[in-house]
């Protein structure tokens, strides 16, 4: 438990810069051609997908106020997995289209860029499946709120449940419960685009456990870890 703690606090301390290279990438996406070109397809996208409501809203948003929309518009594309899974496939910006010349170049540096972004490379995303971020992503934190709150349950739960099942099996059933909740996130929601991380998934698990081995008893916390 304190080995899984101490890992999951040097991750986030490694993510420290990690915000500011977002802003970085995001400012290059602003500045090029690419929302011009990727938002009216975008809002074609959504009208195909009979999600009209959205469609309008970007659309009246973008015609009056192009430049204050773009940031908004770009923050739906990207969790998009559907939009995005097609997009890549070329299946949005074809090379039939006059703009694909010009599109393809600027995406392709965008995407480079975006994946030197830890939180983007090493998060887990349902729609783009990635074995290796379906691991890495159990020991990010988007915040320090969020690891806080997760490592305050971790230390609560896991040490009780380690002490009960012994080591292997603790971080056995720890590692199986992340794979399983990410797992689960594809079945129900495979087009979903957002940036998953954390070990919110992995801790349930070890809920779960606690309460399979002490149901409703009261235990003694505190005094155990002492």
């Amino acid at each position: 438990t304190l080995i899984l703690i101490v890992i999951n606090i040097f991750c986030f301390t490694l993510l420290a810069t990690d915000n500011t290279n977002k802003v970085s990438v995001f400012d290059y996406y602003l500045r090029s051609a690419l929302p011009n070109i990727e938002i009216p397809a975008y809002i074609k996208y959504l009208q195909s997908r009979q999600r009209g409501t959205l469609a309008k809203q970007l659309s009246a948003a973008y015609q009056h106020n192009p430049q204050k929309t773009k940031p908004y518009a770009l923050q739906h594309m990207l969790v998009d997995g559907g939009f995005q899974r097609r997009l890549q496939q070329g299946q949005i910006i074809t090379a039939q289209q006059k703009d694909f010349a010009i599109w393809q170049p600027l995406h392709q540096s965008f995407m480079h860029k975006l994946n030197l972004v830890a939180s983007y490379r090493f998060s887990f995303k349902p729609y783009d499946f990635d074995a290796a971020a379906l691991l890495s992503h159990l020991f990010l934190h988007a915040d320090l709120s969020h690891l806080l709150w997760n490592m305050f349950f971790l230390f609560i739960f896991g040490f009780i449940v380690e002490a009960s099942i012994g080591h292997l099996y603790f971080i056995a059933a720890y590692m199986l419960s992340g794979l399983i909740s990410s797992a689960t996130l594809v079945l129900i929601s495979p087009d979903n685009g957002a940036w998953n991380m954390g070990a919110s998934g992995a801790i349930a698990g070890l809920v779960g456990m606690y309460a399979v081995l002490y149901g409703r008893r009261k235990i003694q916390f505190f005094y155990t870890l002492l």
